[in-house]
């Protein structure tokens, strides 16, 4: 999703990015690899930064935002009038229903969808605490429904893999193919190689691995 943000800022396509998630978690971790990655980017968290309302980037959550679109003012009127953000980035599926309010108050608003699973992730492991197992349920059933409903109003689709592209178009019948895929990697030149050797003994020594022994170590679910 940045790289992205970087090819359309350098090209003066867009000005105004919002990015919109449903988890102060998610907005607060999306910030801080923006600032990372592109410092010269002004960025705010208005879920946090009350005085903070002409970043060229903004994150919020979905509440956060449907509450300042008519309370944030500066001398001019509103800040965020119709047509202000040139991309938004919806992360999350209790962002999805945003698509429809965004298309139906400006149908040339361009909308991106990033993809990192599938709702399956959900239930392929089911916690013994039979609140949280419901709870994982019945978010399932939810992303099945929003998926179905909004993912087709999207304008494009950042994707990890050619599978999970395939999966979306098969499950929610998606007829728009314009789909990117961005594998998830590691910018290697950002490591300093001499404090990972040294991490890497550090490690083996802690948890008994021997020098020969190959660690294998994934984050995530199976699903595509």
């Amino acid at each position: 999703v940045i790289a992205l943000c970087k090819v359309l800022l350098d090209a003066g396509w867009v000005k105004n990015i919002l990015f919109l998630a449903d988890r102060n978690s998610l907005v607060t971790q999306a910030k801080r690899n923006f600032v990372n990655l592109l410092p010269d980017l002004s960025c705010s968290n208005i879920v946090e930064e009350k005085d903070n309302y002409t970043a060229h980037c903004i994150f919020s959550t979905y509440q956060t935002m449907m509450n300042c679109i008519d309370s944030v003012k500066d001398d001019n009127g509103k800040i965020f009038t119709c047509g202000h953000f040139d991309l938004v980035i919806c992360s999350g599926i209790q962002i999805m229903p945003v698509v429809g309010a965004i298309k139906k108050y400006n149908k040339n608003q361009k909308v991106v969808a990033d993809i990192h699973g599938t709702e399956n992730e959900l239930i392929e492991f089911n916690p013994s605490n039979i609140i949280k197992r419901s709870m994982r349920h019945a978010f399932y059933h939810y992303g099945n429904y929003v998926g179905k409903k909004y993912l087709n109003m999207f304008d494009g689709y950042l994707c990890v893999s050619h599978a999970l592209r395939e999966h979306v178009i098969e499950k929610y019948k998606v007829t728009n193919d314009n789909f990117f895929i961005v594998p998830c990697a590691i910018d290697f030149k950002g490591i300093d190689k001499e404090n990972a050797m040294v991490n890497r003994t550090e490690i083996r020594n802690k948890y008994g691995i021997r020098e020969d022994e190959i660690v294998f170590i994934y984050s995530g679910g199976t699903s595509p």
